[in-house]
This record gives C-alpha cells, structure tokens and sequence, in this order.
C-alpha cells in the first residue's frame, strides 16, 4: 500500500505537502511500532493514542494518523481523520475486502480460542493461514487480525466473541466469513444478553453477511441443533447431516476414544484430550478440515499430538504424587461442570479452588446455587472458595472453605501440605486464581 492510497481509504487530510511513497504494515501501539510502519493514534477508554504522538515519532514511522492537532514539527506525513477509530475500522474493512483467500469465523460460549488453535494447528500443514492472536476477538482484536494479512496467505481463521447485543453484527460485517464454526450456546455473559436465546441470535450473527458458504454447527447442542439457513450448506456433529458419522465417542482420565465412519470407511482416533467439550470442537474442526481437502490420514496423524493448552485444562503432574489441572483461563456456568463432570473419574482427593462465575447479572445467584448443589454430589473433596458471588456455594456447602483475598488463599496452600491429591483450579479472569496456580506448581 502507499500513502495516497491509504489517504483515500480513510477519507482524510494530509497537513502540508507530502510526496507518495509505499507505507508499513498499520500499528495502534508505540510499543511495537517498527521503522516504516504508519501509526494510527487509536482512541482508548483511558489513555488515547494521541498522547504517544512524540514517542511513535521517535521510532521513525513512515505515517501518524490523527483526529485532533497536534503541537510538533515533524517531516514525517499526518494524515488527520475526522475519528480514528474508524479510520482504523476502514482499513481493515479494506484489506478483508482485497482478500481472495477463505476465511473461517469462529464463535460459541466456549471453546472459541482451542477451536481456532487446533484448525491453525491442523491447517496451517498445507496452507498458509493467519489467525487471531491468543484470543483477540473483539472488534479491536479482529481487525488487527485482519491487517496480518499478506498476498500469500491462503486462509483466514478469525475468531468472533461478542459480550453485548449487537457487536456480533459489526464483526460480522468485518470478517464476512465464507465457512462458520459455532461451537455452543451457553450462559456466558448471559447477565448482558438475558437470555440464553439472545445469545444464540448474536452468535448466529456471524453469518448475516454471507450469502452462500458453509455452516459447521455442534449438533449436540438444543439450540444450534435446530438452525437452518438458505443458500448455505449446514453440517451438524452428532446427525446424519455431517460429514463424518460418529459411532462412538469415550473419554477417560488421560485420553479420549472416537470412532467414526467416513467415506464408508470406518476410523478409530485415540487422542490426548479428556473433555468432552474439547472433543465437541475437535469433531468440528476435523469436519472442516475434511472439507478444505486435508487427508484423514494427515488429520489423525496431527490430532493424536494434540497437547492441552496453558490455563485450559492443563494437566501438570506434580511432586508428592499430586496432580494438578489448570483451568483458570475463564469460567462459565457449563465449562465449571464439565469439569466438576470430568474429575470424577479421579480417585484420590479432590482439592476444588473455586473463583466466581462473572457476566450473570441477575442469573447469577440461581447459577451459583446450581453449582454448589452440583459440587455436593462430588465425593472425597474439599472446596475452597474466593469471590463474593461464591458465598451463596459456603451457604449451601457448608464445610467448603471461603477467602475474602487471594493472598490468604494463596498463604493458606504455602503454610499446608498436601500429598497424593488432584488439585483443581477454575474461575473467571478476573480471580487471578493463576497465582493460585504457580504458588501450587513452586510448592510441588
């Protein structure tokens, strides 16, 4: 791109005389602004990036985007904007657009992230694919996807989240997806969306903008299990209209077992994942790689390397015969009991270290008390609990242990020794129970 080009792209104004010249890729942080790149002074909640005028300067850009004045001499081209922000929305509308390759939008409750890691993972073997960054899914973190695009890719994979009613249709409108991947409809966020139905529309939302294309659905699931579109091919796991048949799914401890028929050819897959919900994504990521041409044998060969992702899951196998599974990313009303589901299968103790559920609103209480009735039922464990919206769980389960800080529940594993015990960590974000986390993984 050069800079007339760009000039036009955002409808703006250059201040004094400028001559054309080719330009680098767009940043909105000085911090990893490079030579040659044109930085665009991004609008933030808190700090703007029109107050890092004079540091993005100094690291010689070959243009500053800005919406307001600006006090400095500088040789370098301004290109002053009415807002932006929508400058920088414009430009990423404007390479999606130049875009001839596939692009595959991810969304659902749950999953989004691993989805998206394990088509990358699987795809990226035979084609050149670019993807979102650790989960950089809002309007802001899809955008910056799309400006990664360079003329050989050959495949887009961009993860769509949405935490309130109608952002789902402007990312939609960015992305403009050939192929969908919904992986479920849960209750996170609920507290914004209401329900669990305004959920559902938001994330079918993604694929508003496309007239013809592919939908790969969790069959599973009540509600997507339902959807049917015109003009795009729907394929459901879990129902006759896939393209894989499965015949069996079991996950155990270590391991999970699907067997499946495809093309009249039955196919026995032995991969290292224990959720189900992550075998759930995994059944629509092998659907869609059988339909972008990938080899089942290549498939296999790919999925039974398969490891945990970091916070996800992860089992971590400690001193003192102690287990430890880390599933402090993030936490929703399902993935909580999905786990809870999974660690029966476990003998010894269960150390449960639970954080709040966050974004319920007014389910929040119902969705607590749920939780606690569901712990109950777990034998041979102890739980401790941090968070106010947990104290509804000590009310119902009495002998379960509440912190009011995450440095006395941290003090409280530092100052106890534990030996043959599977300790389990989940929560929302904001806990920080990865401090939990790390005082567990120094100790053992």
């Amino acid at each position: 791109m050069d800079l007339l080009l760009l000039n036009k792209i955002v409808d703006g104004k250059f201040v004094g005389k400028v001559k054309n010249k080719k330009i680098g890729k767009i940043s909105i942080d000085t911090r990893t602004l490079k030579k040659g790149e044109v930085f665009l002074a991004f609008k933030g909640k808190n700090l703007g990036g029109h107050n890092f005028i004079k540091k993005a300067l100094k690291k010689k850009p070959s243009c500053i985007i800005i919406s307001k004045p600006i006090k400095i001499k500088t040789k370098i081209p301004v290109i002053m904007v009415n807002d932006t922000n929508e400058a920088f929305f414009e430009i990423a509308k404007y390479y999606r657009n130049q875009f001839k390759g596939v692009v595959i939008g991810i969304t659902g409750s749950c999953g989004k992230t691993s989805t998206k890691e394990i088509l990358n993972y699987i795809l990226k073997d035979k084609y050149k694919v670019v993807c979102n960054e650790k989960n950089y899914n809002n309007k802001i973190g899809v955008s910056l996807t799309l400006l990664n695009l360079k003329e050989n890719t050959q495949i887009l994979i961009v993860e769509c989240g949405s935490n309130h009613s109608g952002e789902m249709e402007e990312i939609a409108g960015l992305v403009k997806p050939d192929i969908v991947i919904i992986t479920n409809i849960g209750t996170s966020h609920i507290g914004n969306f209401g329900s669990k139905k305004n959920i559902f529309k938001e994330k079918l939302a993604l694929t508003h903008f496309m007239t013809e294309g592919v939908l790969f659905l969790n069959g599973d699931d009540k509600l997507l299990s339902k959807v049917k579109k015109k003009n795009i091919e729907v394929y459901k796991t879990y129902n006759r209209n896939s393209i894989i048949e499965l015949r069996q799914l079991c996950c155990l401890k270590d391991n999970s077992i699907i067997i499946f028929s495809y093309n009249n050819k039955d196919y026995e897959f032995n991969i290292p994942l224990f959720s189900k919900g992550m075998i759930d994504n995994l059944l629509l990521v092998i659907e869609c790689c059988l339909f972008l041409n990938i080899d089942i044998r290549d498939i296999e060969n790919k999925v039974k390397r398969l490891e945990s992702f970091k916070s996800r899951q992860q089992k971590i196998i400690l001193k003192k015969d102690n287990i430890l599974i880390d599933d402090c990313y993030n936490a929703s009303y399902e993935s909580v009991i999905e786990l809870l589901k999974n660690i029966k299968l476990y003998d010894q103790k269960k150390i449960i270290i639970l954080g709040s559920m966050k974004e319920l609103g007014k389910y929040s209480i119902l969705y607590h008390k749920k939780l606690a009735k569901v712990l109950k039922k777990i034998k041979n464990k102890e739980v401790f609990l941090i968070g106010e919206e947990t104290k509804i769980i000590k009310k119902i389960n009495k002998s379960s242990y509440y912190f009011d800080s995450l440095e006395s529940l941290k003090e409280y594993f530092i100052n106890n020794n534990f030996s043959h015990v599977l300790f389990v960590v989940k929560g929302a974000n904001s806990n920080n129970l990865k401090k939990i986390v790390e005082t567990l993984k120094s100790k053992y």
